[in-house]
Parts: C-alpha cells; structure tokens; sequence
C-alpha cells in the first residue's frame, strides 16, 4: 500500500484518508473475527488454504465485515475535512 502511495503522486491529505481507510479492516475486521468466532462462533465452514486450521465460523465472517464496514464509516467522516 505504501508503494502505490508514493507512485501515485496524491497530495498529503489524500494519502492520509487512503491509508489510514485501507488498515481498518486489518485493525478491527481480523481482531473481532477472531474474538466472536472462537467465543461465539457454532457454524463451522472449511475453507482452502495453508497451514493446520482451515476452518472459519459464520459469526466470525460476520463480525468481521460488519465491524470492518463500521469502522470505514468512522474514520473516513474522522479523516476527511470539511468540504470534501
């Protein structure tokens, strides 16, 4: 992400909303799938890919996408300035 920053020539303030938009979900989307499903989480699905534990929860997937959409929400009207 800090790669396509620098080559893309945005101005400072432009930079500043895409970063800190695109470590949300890496912030609270992968910290609530994480707590929701292993605490709550009862509808187990596999899924493909490496390493031991394939296995996702409904509640986890959900928690995550809601909790990533809520805080995009919150920081881009927290980030952004007025008139943009």
């Amino acid at each position: 992400m800090m790669i396509m920053l620098a080559e893309a020539n945005h101005d400072n303030r432009t930079n500043r909303v895409i970063f800190s938009l695109s470590m949300q979900p890496l912030i609270w989307g992968d910290t609530f799938g994480e707590v929701i499903g292993s605490f709550f989480g009862k509808y187990e699905f596999n899924v493909l890919g490496i390493g031991e534990i394939n296995k996702k929860t409904v509640e986890g997937t959900i928690s995550v996408f809601l909790s990533s959409l809520a805080s995009l929400y919150a920081t881009y009207y927290l980030v952004k300035e007025e008139g943009t």
